[in-house]
């Protein structure tokens, strides 16, 4: 699963017989369709979920949860000097790049901007001191008290984020894990 899904998915299956992994929505996808063995998948971009629908890796999907972006961090865009983004092809970063060319704050702040590996990671970096900005998702903001949101960017400024929960051909065959795709992309 996506590395921003982290402590959710913890709460969510505290109590299932799962092993969890996480990562960049990116690398976990690129990971599945090279064999690593998952019953379930859950990314944060719906481009890294479309190849493996298409190749027949994961023969359902729905939609799990939509998020939004914000500005966390002790400085604001304009006055921060380092400031953390997804690398290229990490979903955060993505929609963040999306965001910031939108509104023509891309080329003013560039060159303060770090490229971090993951949203874990920007989270983590933020706490260190490492960053004194950062763009991330409302639910790592939300998790974390200390990342008290300055900013929310508007959702007509990026494509929607929404997490996709996938499910494998070998996990369909599994009760325990099609009842906990049920059970996790379900209204409640």
């Amino acid at each position: 699963a996506a590395s921003s899904l982290i402590g959710a998915l913890h709460d969510l299956t505290e109590h299932e017989s799962v092993v969890l992994t996480f990562g960049p929505s990116s690398r976990i996808a690129q990971q599945v369709a090279a064999g690593l063995s998952a019953d379930l998948i859950i990314t944060a971009d719906d481009q890294w979920m479309e190849p493996l629908t298409t190749a027949g890796t994961v023969v359902d999907t729905r939609t799990l949860v939509d998020n939004q972006l914000v500005v966390v961090g002790t400085e604001g865009l304009h006055t921060a000097r380092r400031i953390g983004i997804g690398a290229p092809g990490v979903p955060v970063g993505d929609y963040a790049r999306e965001a910031l060319h939108s509104l023509g704050l891309f080329e003013p702040i560039q060159a303060n901007l770090v490229a971090v590996p993951s949203a874990a990671a920007l989270v983590a970096q933020l706490q260190s001191g490492t960053l004194e900005a950062a763009i991330v998702y409302r639910s790592d903001a939300v998790r974390t008290p200390a990342l008290a949101p300055q900013l929310t960017f508007d959702a007509s400024r990026h494509r929607p984020i929404r997490y996709r929960i996938g499910i494998t051909e070998r996990g369909q065959h599994h009760p325990p894990t099609a009842a906990l795709y049920d059970r996790l992309s379900s209204p409640s």
